[in-house]
């Protein structure tokens, strides 16, 4: 009842879990949850009566669906924290492995003194809700990068406190932008959606290059990484063809490369759709291989033009 939700705020946690919820989703209609199950604030007597009528609604169907036992309530509460956990693994997987990539350029940009500012937000400790993304952040906050600044103290602290990249700024202007989604529209007015997990903007150019990173060791799930990359990286193709945009260069970078993934990625670089490469492992084993992404990537950003010699073994 929605006096229940008043008095005990808490108990939004544990009837949203047995309608089988995401915060993500309650956000979605308009009746966010973050206050009452975070901070303990009680909802309203409006806001309540909104969240019992709709967690009723979602309950009742779901047991007339699938029936009552004694444990009904936890069982459904428990499923619904378990893929909570599940979807916060793999993004968290996918943010440590764009902090392995980007790190590194922090390092290299600010030595050549080409690292301007940089944009971040604090994602503070792992919690079970999957969720977990931009919108659960805190603030954004920018931080001006000099010769005075001690950059590796500074990453060490980034890597310390869980922090989300969005933005690097370069001494000439150009930005490399991370998680950002995009809207571009053509001449007949249609909306072509697109969300790189990073890209370059140089100069009048919005998007002079993009890249796809997928994290995770596990060989087994290569395979499905290399196609959700490619349809990412072919959204952008058509994208920008459908807008008379230039064709931007392309990038996939993998934490592992199996052989069919990389024979696959190879015939992409050979039919010019697919510029370069990275296997995330080799570049923190291979001197050369970090060196030669770092050296690619200072030219994405517009510091001369990328090398799109690529081989893979």
């Amino acid at each position: 009842m929605p006096d229940t939700l008043v008095e005990h705020s808490e108990l939004v946690f544990y009837y949203r879990n047995v309608a089988m919820l995401s915060r993500k989703v309650m956000r979605g209609i308009g009746l966010d949850t973050e206050n009452f199950e975070e901070l303990g604030v009680a909802p309203s007597e409006q806001v309540a009566a909104e969240l019992a009528r709709y967690f009723n609604t979602i309950v009742s169907d779901l047991v007339l669906e699938g029936g009552v036992t004694p444990y009904r309530h936890i069982v459904m509460m428990i499923a619904n924290l378990g893929d909570s956990l599940g979807g916060t693994s793999r993004n968290e997987i996918g943010r440590v492995a764009l902090m392995r990539v980007v790190n590194p350029l922090v390092r290299h940009l600010h030595i050549q003194g080409r690292l301007s500012s940089i944009l971040y937000s604090l994602k503070g400790l792992v919690v079970p809700d999957d969720d977990d993304d931009d919108s659960g952040a805190v603030k954004r906050k920018r931080i001006n990068v000099g010769p005075e600044t001690d950059i590796d103290e500074l990453v060490k602290q980034f890597e310390t406190y869980r922090i989300l990249y969005h933005e690097l700024e370069t001494s000439n202007g150009s930005r490399l932008l991370l998680n950002r989604q995009l809207k571009w529209q053509d001449n007949t007015g249609e909306t072509h959606k697109i969300g790189p997990d990073l890209y370059s903007h140089v100069g009048d150019i919005d998007m002079l290059w993009a890249g796809e990173v997928k994290g995770g060791a596990d060989p087994a799930g290569s395979d499905e990484h290399w196609k959700t990359a490619t349809e990412a990286l072919e959204r952008i193709l058509r994208a920008a063809e459908a807008t008379g945009r230039q064709t931007p260069m392309l990038s996939f970078i993998a934490t592992i490369l199996v052989e069919r993934v990389a024979k696959d990625a190879q015939a992409w670089i050979e039919h010019g759709k697919l510029t370069s490469v990275y296997n995330l492992t080799q570049m923190y084993e291979k001197e050369e291989e970090m060196e030669r992404f770092l050296t690619d990537m200072t030219k994405f950003l517009g510091y001369g033009a990328a090398n799109t010699e690529n081989k893979l073994e």
